[in-house]
């Protein structure tokens, strides 16, 4: 089957984008269930070493592999990777009932801790376009703070990170209160302006990196934003505003 969009039709990607809204109800699901579990629960759940932030200094693609074994999932990416079309069968599967059991090596609060940190980098991608990853290789790369700051915002945990850990000491020893001020911004979680509307566009957008589609005519990238994929409105406009939001998307890396 030839595929318009790399490994993708028209309708698988429209089919990946609709299942937005599903994520972030899961998401926020999730986020309630724990703040709702007893403190001698967590006790019983909780032991020691249980932080997951060690797994963003990871390759995404690592990560997730980290995660998927942990979530006793490796058989059915196998599965899906064999099949004739493994786009349509991730499709198929979305809303099945699949095990909540972790991988038997795997203890329960690491088990845990990579789900959370899927979600987390879920949200990183719907925010800024990229993985938890991406946003810290920057850190390390390029002493990149706007990077170390929108990670943090979307998971406080990423300060145990060695390169994040690394940046807080340097600051420390500086006295660089500007970099304070910044982190105690951070902790406050991502502002509502950052969250408004364009989380679609931005998962498009990410697909289009990942597929390695770089090369999208204006015509071309409207027709997918605005008519195919309904992430961007038919306005005056918009065909001008995709071309700024694609050639931004494109200077960076992939996840």
């Amino acid at each position: 089957m030839t595929k318009e969009y790399g490994k993708l039709t028209p309708i698988q990607f429209r089919g990946f984008v609709d299942q937005l809204p599903t994520f972030q109800r899961k998401a926020d699901e999730m986020d309630k269930v724990m703040q709702e579990v007893p403190e001698e629960r967590w006790k019983e759940l909780l032991t020691e070493g249980y932080s997951w932030a060690w797994v963003y200094e990871f390759p995404f693609v690592l990560h997730l592999s980290v995660a998927m074994y942990a979530m006793n999932l490796t058989e059915w990416v196998q599965e899906v990777a064999s099949s004739p079309d493994p786009q349509q069968r991730v499709l198929d599967d979305f809303g099945k009932e699949m095990s909540d059991e972790f991988h038997p090596d795997v203890e329960g609060q690491h088990g845990l801790g990579m789900v959370v940190s899927v979600t987390r980098t879920m949200q990183s991608i719907l925010l800024y376009g990229r993985s938890l990853s991406a946003l810290l290789q920057d850190v390390r790369d390029n002493n990149d703070l706007d990077c170390l700051f929108k990670a943090i915002k979307v998971d406080r945990t990423v300060v145990n990170c060695p390169s994040v850990a690394d940046c807080i000491a340097k600051a420390e020893l500086r006295n660089d209160k500007a970099f304070f001020r910044r982190l105690s911004n951070a902790f406050k979680g991502p502002s509502k302006k950052e969250w408004a509307g364009l989380s679609a566009m931005r998962l498009s957008f990410n697909v289009l990196r990942e597929l390695e589609l770089n090369n999208l005519s204006d015509d071309d990238l409207e027709q997918l934003m605005v008519h195919t994929l309904d992430v961007y409105k038919d306005v005056p406009g918009a065909r001008k505003n995709l071309r700024m939001h694609y050639q931004n998307f494109r200077k960076f890396k992939t996840t």
